[in-house]
């Protein structure tokens, strides 16, 4: 039987999320009241799952999750990540600029396979640091999966762990491609409608478009 995954950094009884892709860039100069976007061929066999973070400085201080968007969360800021998506060949990105000067948008990103991609992952080639150390807490999946859910309806995945774990949601947007859903703890859509909401007991994700949903349950709480 596995273990509390709370009690360790790192236990071989649950599998680790391994990272297939990286990213780092940002749309430079864009225009005053104004959007811009870049296209970034992922060369991968299967649609990845994003994470990462966004920021109107070089330095990513302060940095935001691209699941905290302007389709999802409106931040009072002048810049904004207007999309961050993916399809089967492409990384979709966006920038919206609020102001009236022209400024830049910087952008860091990972991506995670599916859970229901059978094939083989790509192999770094940076043979000059360590891909894995015990000095670090890594997170471990308990459970992961996809879920079809049609537009209006909730989907629901039972974990049973009996305290609020930390999760990730990713789903189709306005578009048909994958997006991270915004949020955990409280619905995705800034009506308060649509998203995925998590407590001790179930993972529930209540659909704004028809599609896959592709979760991942961690065993470290939130």
């Amino acid at each position: 039987m596995a273990q509390d995954a709370r009690k360790f950094l790192f236990t071989s009884d649950y599998p680790m999320p391994y990272i297939v892709w990286k990213y780092e860039g940002s749309i430079d100069n864009v225009s005053a009241i104004g959007t811009k976007s870049v296209t970034i061929p992922h060369k991968l066999k299967f649609i990845p799952l994003l994470m990462g973070a966004w920021s109107t400085d070089g330095n990513f201080e302060p940095s935001y999750d691209i699941a905290n968007y302007l389709g999802g969360s409106v931040l009072a800021l002048d810049m904004q990540l207007n999309e961050c998506s993916a399809d089967s060949t492409n990384v979709y990105i966006e920038a919206f600029n609020g102001s009236s000067s022209a400024k830049t948008l910087y952008f860091r990103l990972v991506a995670f396979a599916p859970a229901n991609y059978q094939g083989s992952f790509p192999v770094s080639s940076d043979a000059t640091k360590f891909q894995f150390s015990t000095d670090y807490n890594y997170p471990k999946i308990f459970k992961e999966g996809v879920i079809n859910i049609n537009a209006g309806d909730t989907g629901t995945v039972t974990h049973n762990l009996k305290y609020v774990p930390q999760v990730r949601v990713w789903g189709p947007n306005y578009n048909g491609r994958v997006s991270t859903l915004y949020r955990m703890d409280s619905p995705d859509d800034i009506s308060g409608i649509y998203g995925p909401t998590i407590d001790a007991n179930d993972l529930k994700i209540k659909a704004q478009y028809s599609g896959d949903y592709h979760y991942k349950i961690f065993g470290d709480e939130a």
